[in-house]
């Protein structure tokens, strides 16, 4: 939902529900990765999974979109009805250079600077960058949690804390703005 304010645009990602003429078949689809959990896992809704939302409906955008017929296609590989199955096929999207580019294989040629990496970045694959530094942070911290539980290590819960702040450093309003004015 979204509405102006003289030049201002003023909007609101939900996931459940319908943003403009994207209507997401599927829960979870424009998700972050950490939320995507079928069992019920608390977790803090932190800023950063807005703005990763966002990014993914940038992606769908970039991928699906076909300003000739002026309709979306279809993202299969998140087009599930299993939270689980989203988040892996996230994950492995954001640390797979292969489903990069697959994503992105038959994305619309007026589109396809936005996700290109070279020469000069566009602003999807600099949010690629990103999400995928964050994404590593938290399976970093997934890895120091298993190992401190299986053996006892509380020494661990210190590069807990540290990788956790650096994680959240990564994608802040701050930087995620900085880098859409870059391209505007």
């Amino acid at each position: 939902m979204w509405y102006r304010v003289g030049d201002r645009v003023i909007g609101v990602l939900c996931d459940g529900g319908e943003i403009g003429s994207i209507k997401p078949r599927y829960p979870g689809f424009f998700m972050a990765v950490d939320l995507l959990r079928d069992e019920p896992v608390p977790i803090w809704h932190l800023y950063r999974h807005d703005l990763e939302s966002f990014f993914y409906v940038l992606v769908y955008v970039c991928a699906a979109w076909d300003p000739i017929l002026k309709r979306f296609g279809h993202l299969s590989a998140w087009e599930h009805r299993s939270l689980a199955t989203i988040r892996n096929a996230k994950a492995d999207f954001l640390k797979n250079d292969h489903a990069y580019n697959q994503l992105f294989a038959n994305a619309h040629s007026s589109l396809k600077a936005l996700t290109a990496r070279a020469p000069g970045p566009g602003c999807v694959a600099e949010l690629y960058v990103m999400f995928t530094l964050t994404h590593a942070y938290g399976e970093m911290i997934d890895a120091f949690h298993s190992v401190a539980f299986h053996i006892g290590l509380p020494a661990l819960e210190a590069q807990i804390r540290v990788v956790g702040i650096i994680r959240e450093q990564v994608v802040t309003y701050e930087t995620f703005m900085l880098l859409l004015d870059a391209f505007i």
